[in-house]
Order: structure tokens, then sequence, then C-alpha cells
């Protein structure tokens, strides 16, 4: 489950601090790391939401950090390359098959006939 807190202490040389939760409770460390690719710098006073997780230490981890008001980054496909229609396919396998053909008879048909 999602927590939203603010971030009461933040090093920015060295890239963590600690989020409270809105309402109270523990206090949880952040990392500079959990943080989106891309999103701004964080400082102290900056309300996120994040999910706690606890380590094998028992120690309080927020992961999957996001700014309030960020929107949730959607998985999406991976780029490919843009597939042609159909119909173009059935074009364009008829014109190599029209020219196979030609060339196909010229070849056959062409030369001296002997009499």
């Amino acid at each position: 489950m999602r927590f939203a807190g603010r971030i009461t202490e933040w090093n920015d040389d060295k890239g963590f601090g600690f989020v409270v939760p809105n309402g109270g409770g523990t206090r949880t460390f952040v990392h500079i790391s959990q943080f989106p690719p891309g999103a701004r710098r964080p400082a102290a006073g900056d309300l996120i939401s994040y999910l706690p997780v606890v380590d094998e230490r028992g120690r309080s981890n927020a992961q999957q950090i996001r700014h309030a008001g960020a929107k949730a980054a959607v998985a999406r496909p991976s780029p490919r390359q843009p597939r042609m229609p159909r119909a173009a396919l059935g074009v364009g396998s008829l014109a190599i098959g029209t020219v196979a053909w030609a060339v196909g008879v010229r070849s056959c048909c062409s030369g001296s006939t002997s009499a």
C-alpha cells in the first residue's frame, strides 16, 4: 500500500533523506535512486508518495517514490518498426511477381529462331 508523506530531512550532497507519513508514523529512509529517471531533485518539505519496504535489518525504506501530483510511469511496449499495411504488402508482392514473370518471358522467348 502506497503512503503519502513529507520529506523532513534531505542531504542533497549524499542523495538521501527521510520522510514521515502524513498523519504520523515511522520515519522512512529515502534514496535518490528510488525516484523515477528525469524527476526533479527532492528537497526537505517536498510531498511524495512511496511504497514502504522493511529491509532485512528491520529498517523502513521508501521505494517507487513519486513527487505529489506526478503521474505514475506506464509501462509501454518497446518501439518497433512501423508495420506495413497488408494491402501494401499484397500490391508489392503482385508487382514483384509481375516483374519476375516479364523477365522470365523475355529470357525464355527472346533470342534467334532458326528456320
